[in-house]
């Protein structure tokens, strides 16, 4: 009897040892996190791209995690800025997963704390996820666009320009670089290259979004030119390239015209205007300029003796204009005795109604045509001019 109390007492005492081992399997059991059911679909919890400056040609990372490591993606099931990346997946364990994109010419840009579009399914044996379509936002910038050219002065096939051009000027449509080892090469209309300079040149001025070519060239009557300039000569802030100007694609050409040149008389006592076609006083083609349609600058070297107006304008044979002359006569004022040294230029006034040009009016010139800065011809010496100073 003893004994049968000793084995059932024995017995009881293994029976708690074994419930408390089990009470405290059972805990430890309870603190471990389960893997995910083998009967779900996959759950995004998140996507993020790195903050950064993106442009054409650069990659964007997109961090994807999920509940789970080991999905899997098949075409079509992820977008970034609504271009298909899934073959691009990397599964960097712990739950996270990288897909890449490109940026492209053309793609959507995006701003600072904009939205990036996102698509994003993941699957494994039981199906896909939901598509995670929520906000991708972060710091960087997305530029996907290369800088244009807005303007060009002279413009494209811009016809006449004048004689006296000594600048080209490109705007672009935001702010620019000029970038070492491109070119831009300026063409006669012999194909002969007469301006072929680095785009970081001294005479080439890159400020904001504009470029000013200073090219000291001394352009031909009538003559045509063409400029080239190479791709990526100039980037955005992104690194963006400028596609360039080829003359096969993209054009930059315009043709030389003096609209008015002048010949100077002998005593200076007049100057005859040849217009390249007929002017007329007024837009409608209705009777002819007058002097005071007619711009004269005089350069006498500070001498304040000496003076130059206009004193009439007529045919070149005294008679009055009627109108549609392609010559006009200047009769000019003299006070003082010139020794060649002084210069003239005449140029229309900043708007006067006269026509050229079929209709246009020539102040539309105004900027570019003129008679160009010429001297007067010496009707006294230096020498002469010295002595009679002496005398006095």
């Amino acid at each position: 009897m003893k004994e049968r109390r000793k084995n059932t007492t024995k017995i009881m005492r293994d029976l708690s040892r074994i419930m408390a081992t089990l009470l405290i399997v059972s805990s430890l059991v309870a603190i471990v996190p389960r893997a995910a059911s083998a009967t779900a679909v996959p759950i995004i919890t998140s996507a993020i791209i790195s903050d950064g400056s993106y442009g054409v040609g650069d990659t964007v990372t997109l961090s994807v995690y999920a509940d789970s490591p080991g999905y899997t993606v098949t075409d079509g099931d992820v977008y970034i800025n609504e271009k298909e990346v899934s073959d691009s997946i990397v599964d960097n364990g712990g739950n996270f997963y990288t897909f890449e994109y490109i940026v492209e010419q053309g793609d959507l840009d995006r701003s600072v704390l904009a939205d990036l579009p996102v698509s994003i399914i993941l699957r494994n044996g039981t199906g896909p996820s939901v598509a995670f379509t929520d906000a991708v936002i972060g710091m960087g910038t997305l530029d996907a666009h290369s800088p244009v050219v807005n303007t060009l002065s002279p413009s494209n096939g811009q016809y006449p320009v004048s004689l006296n051009n000594t600048i080209l000027v490109m705007n672009f449509n935001e702010n620019v670089t000029a970038v070492a080892g491109k070119f831009i090469n300026i063409l006669d209309d012999g194909g002969n290259s007469i301006f072929n300079r680095d785009t970081t040149d001294g005479a080439i001025n890159t400020s904001g979004n504009t470029v000013t070519i200073t090219h000291g060239l001394s352009f031909v009557n009538s003559g045509q030119y063409k400029v080239f300039i190479d791709k990526g000569a100039f980037i955005d802030n992104h690194g963006n390239e400028f596609a360039g100007i080829d003359n096969a694609q993209v054009y930059w050409e315009f043709s030389i015209e003096s609209a008015i040149s002048a010949t100077l008389a002998a005593d200076n006592s007049y100057v005859d205007l040849t217009f390249s076609e007929g002017v007329y006083g007024t837009n409608d083609f209705a009777g002819p300029i007058n002097l005071n349609q007619l711009n004269l600058i005089f350069d006498a070297n500070g001498d304040l003796s000496k003076d130059v107006t206009i004193d009439s304008i007529s045919k070149t044979d005294g008679n009055p204009l009627l109108g549609g002359e392609t010559i006009v006569r200047v009769h000019l004022n003299i006070t003082g005795k010139m020794d060649g040294s002084e210069t003239l230029e005449i140029k229309p006034i900043e708007n006067p109604p006269f026509s050229i040009y079929g209709g246009h009016t020539l102040s539309e010139f105004q900027d570019t045509q003129s008679t160009g800065v010429f001297n007067l011809n010496a009707l006294i010496t230096r020498q002469q001019q010295h002595l009679r100073s002496v005398e006095y």
